[in-house]
């Protein structure tokens, strides 16, 4: 068996056998478009993956996406864990951990300050005894019920466009957080393969990105220097809920801040599903702030299950 880090030719030859394991794995569709989007087209141009082969067919994966941290102001590289995949013809031996390893090896030799992730309750403690991972947060999702409200006012007079081009992310400089920079942010949603985003903003730097689940809003990022402007985008995705009969609108945020304040005022309260965040920090002289819950800032986008 050989374990290897892919690079973009080594995946490009053998994206037929990387579908395969996707699809053994999940027992979902996965092919070459959206393949390329994820790992192909992203902005920071690193493809961070390791796979174990036998007889010809790819039998392990674990796989990452460069993304950046703000931390203490400063843009440092991270990776973000993504996809963790085992034939189940190889389970039990290890795979998973071996290539975990060789990953984490290539990027605390290559400058990554840290691999952050959202382990589900079947591998979190799996990534903390075996990966050197710690978790740092339990987010709950924020929930309103827009059966149960009545909008509140009326937006359609106030000047919403829907286009991604030209927005900006402001650097939050106490919080720890992923940056959203223009070229990130079209990657991440407005060229995704997988899921439609829609975007609703005001100017350039009051914005929000939303999806439509199930019979869910989901806002999935949110960027506002301005609280009445901030109320107006809420406001208005409650609007369209409201109109288009969607049951509810769910997002994250983090405690203890006037955002938080705001959408319980709104009538937003915790629920579940419940997600954990986690991260492994290859730089000591930032771990201990990394590791501290108070310091993280973390969205609903920033998981790339939303």
């Amino acid at each position: 068996m050989e374990i290897k880090k892919f690079d973009k030719q080594d995946l490009s030859d053998n994206i037929e056998l990387f579908c395969d394991l996707y699809h053994k794995a999940f027992t979902a569709a996965a092919n070459r478009e959206i393949i390329e989007q994820r790992y192909f087209d992203n902005p920071y141009n690193e493809l961070l993956m390791y796979i174990a082969m036998e007889d010809g067919k790819i039998v392990a994966n674990y796989s990452a996406v460069p993304i950046r941290v703000i931390v203490d102001g400063t843009e440092r590289k991270a990776a973000l864990s993504l996809n963790t995949m085992t034939d189940s013809e190889y389970a039990g031996k290890g795979l998973f951990t071996k290539l975990a390893n060789a990953l984490y090896e290539y990027l605390s030799s290559n400058g990554y300050a840290m691999i952050i992730g959202f382990p589900n309750f079947m591998s979190n403690r799996t990534f903390n005894t075996r990966l050197g991972w710690k978790t740092v947060l339990e987010i709950p999702t924020l929930k309103l019920n827009l059966k149960e409200i009545n909008v509140r006012e009326e937006t359609a007079s106030m000047p919403f466009t829907d286009s991604f081009d030209g927005l900006i992310c402001d650097n939050v400089l106490d919080d720890i957080h992923v940056a959203l920079s223009s070229e990130y942010l079209a990657w991440r949603f407005k060229k995704n393969k997988e899921k439609h985003y829609n975007v609703l903003s005001i100017d350039e730097r009051n914005w929000l990105i939303y999806q439509f689940y199930n019979d869910e809003i989901n806002i999935t990022a949110i960027n506002s220097n301005d609280k009445m402007k901030e109320q107006k985008l809420i406001a208005r995705i409650i609007e369209i809920g409201k109109k288009e009969d969607f049951t509810c609108v769910t997002t994250w945020c983090k405690l203890n801040t006037e955002r938080h304040s705001n959408l319980e005022k709104l009538g937003f309260r915790l629920n579940s599903p419940i997600r954990t965040f986690g991260l492994r920090c290859f730089d000591e002289t930032i771990a201990e702030k990394v590791y501290d819950p108070r310091k993280w800032s973390i969205q609903m986008g920033d998981d790339n299950t939303y």
